[in-house]
């Protein structure tokens, strides 16, 4: 850990106005330059991990300078079959960081449709199995065992915020802005703290899923990345989470939880904040994400009481 904190020390103390608020990673370094480093960030008990701000920007850092060891320049795009990892959180940080582009994936029929419209540089894998083995691409591919442990020296990231993030099961290019504004609509409408702990119950590999960790970045909170598989609320205050998760949500809650406060992803068809769900005296906001809808009445919420704290 000391090379982490080594690492997060010598970066920080370079350009700090420049990075404020640009790419999602520019998000957190903001936090780590004008914010307490050493409050807790990220916990995924099932993962055994548990980083404060330092160390999750060192963390970052780390596989930012890894990916560029490794070759892979500004515009590649990296495919993943990554799901609520501690590794696929890192390379949407470091990607955004290093100005590249995340492509998730969820079988080897979306690789051959969406590849053929934008090329794959390489691809980061859950394991020797996954359907992205058999693919072949111009860079050299990692398995999340060996992606965690890739590091190299970081060069200074990307400021564009209305560059590309990822295509997230699609040809559609979601944007770094476009994540921010969930995440700071989120925190606004929510009236997120810093002493919030944020429970992501819903996918990574969409922008409300990576934009509700955003929304804890932003208010510097701790972000909670809970088993999907086996749902445990642990201490957390806030739920983002998708509607088709909401049984096992209850199920983890019917001994009681924290959960003050939530937003619960519903799909195409509905308005966007209007109906509410329940989880014991918590009432949840709803959000539809369909096709043409946009997020402004979040981010319409929250701009007085985010730019204040920021």
């Amino acid at each position: 850990m000391l090379g982490v904190k080594r690492l997060t020390s010598s970066y920080c103390n370079s350009a700090r106005a420049v990075r404020a608020n640009s790419t999602i990673a520019g998000t957190l370094y903001y936090r780590i330059s004008y914010h307490d480093v050493n409050k807790l960030a990220l916990i995924c008990p099932h993962e055994n991990v548990k980083w404060t701000y330092g160390e999750f920007w060192g963390h970052v850092q780390r596989v930012a300078g890894g990916l560029r060891k490794m070759g892979y320049q500004p515009g590649a795009v990296i495919a993943t079959d990554l799901q609520n990892t501690v590794s696929n959180l890192l390379l949407q940080m470091a990607v955004a960081h290093n100005g590249m582009f995340v492509m998730t994936l969820k079988n080897a029929e979306e690789l051959g449709s969406i590849s053929a419209q934008i090329p794959v540089q390489g691809a980061v894998m859950t394991s020797s199995t996954s359907f992205l083995s058999k693919a072949s691409f111009p860079m050299a591919s990692l398995e999340a065992s060996a992606f965690s442990q890739i590091s190299g020296k970081p060069t200074e990231g990307a400021t564009d915020r209305d560059a590309t993030l990822a295509y997230y099961s699609s040809t559609k290019a979601t944007g770094n802005r476009e994540v921010y504004l969930y995440g700071a609509g989120t925190a606004g409408t929510l009236d997120l703290t810093t002493d919030d702990q944020v429970c992501i119950a819903a996918s990574l590999n969409h922008p409300f899923g990576i934009g509700g960790v955003i929304s804890a970045i932003a208010r510097h909170s701790t972000i909670h990345l809970p088993d999907l598989n086996k749902l445990d609320l642990q201490d957390s205050t806030i739920l983002i989470t998708d509607k088709h998760k909401l049984t096992a949500v209850r199920e983890a809650a019917k001994d009681g939880s924290k959960i003050r406060a939530g937003v619960v992803k519903v799909g195409s068809g509905y308005d966007l904040l209007l109906e509410k769900e329940r989880l014991g005296d918590a009432e949840l906001w709803t959000l539809g994400t369909g096709e043409g809808e946009i997020f402004r009445p979040l981010f319409d919420s929250c701009v007085d009481k985010y730019y204040s704290f920021k």
